[in-house]
């Protein structure tokens, strides 16, 4: 009976530079796929981190608005969607739906609420003239704001600078009106999701205890 033949030397470090190079290989993925899971924990972080601060500041937003009665002779040969944007104006561009159905209501709009409640969501889904924020409140968008010229884009601040100065002069805006505040400016995200690094922002800001009070 013959006898396999030793793998010679040459034979040897053949197979050890192929096991050492798949050993290599399996290394690279193995630190790839751990940059992936923290990037995914940071990503799911800052989503929490923004989830919480746009849900109190709507809530903030929502206890405040509406303290004005509407009279019958303020709704008198207006249409739905004019008694919203008259509501808004008075509550700083903000429509709480909630209140709004409330108050029109009262003022005799509607017979009852339930019969208000899927015309004005229908109504505010459809309509130009307002943006949705959270579920509940949404934001009456000024004509103006579309037709503005964007800033220039030479010498701007980073991303996080960039949303600190948003959300202070917006302090409930979520991140899609963030995002699309940014997308105006021309902001080149740089291949990034957009709506991924405006929440990485916002946990950064949160963080840094420089997200502004909006109460």
């Amino acid at each position: 009976m013959t006898s396999t033949p030793a793998p010679t030397n040459s034979l040897r470090d053949f197979l050890r530079q192929d096991v050492g190079a798949q050993i290599s290989e399996l290394r690279a993925r193995k630190e790839q796929l751990q940059k992936d899971l923290a990037d995914l924990e940071a990503v799911e972080q800052a989503l929490r981190a923004a989830d919480e601060y746009e849900s109190a500041a709507a809530e903030r937003i929502k206890e405040q608005w509406g303290k004005d009665p509407l009279k019958p002779a303020d709704v008198e040969d207006r249409s739905q969607r004019e008694i919203l944007i008259m509501l808004a104006r008075r509550n700083r561009n903000w429509l709480a739906v909630e209140h709004a159905i409330r108050l029109m209501t009262e003022a005799g709009v509607f017979p009852e609420a339930s019969n208000a409640s899927a015309q004005i969501y229908t109504l505010l889904r459809t309509s130009k003239d307002f943006e949705r924020v959270v579920p509940g409140l949404y934001r009456l968008v000024a004509p103006s704001e579309a037709k503005s010229p964007p800033p220039p884009q030479a010498g701007k601040s980073g991303l996080v600078d960039q949303v600190a100065a948003i959300v202070k002069d917006h302090p409930s805006w979520n991140r899609a009106a963030v995002v699309a505040e940014l997308e105006r400016r021309e902001w080149d995200f740089r291949g990034r999701k957009p709506i991924f690094s405006v929440a990485i922002a916002f946990a950064n800001l949160a963080r840094r205890g420089k997200l502004p009070k909006t109460s």
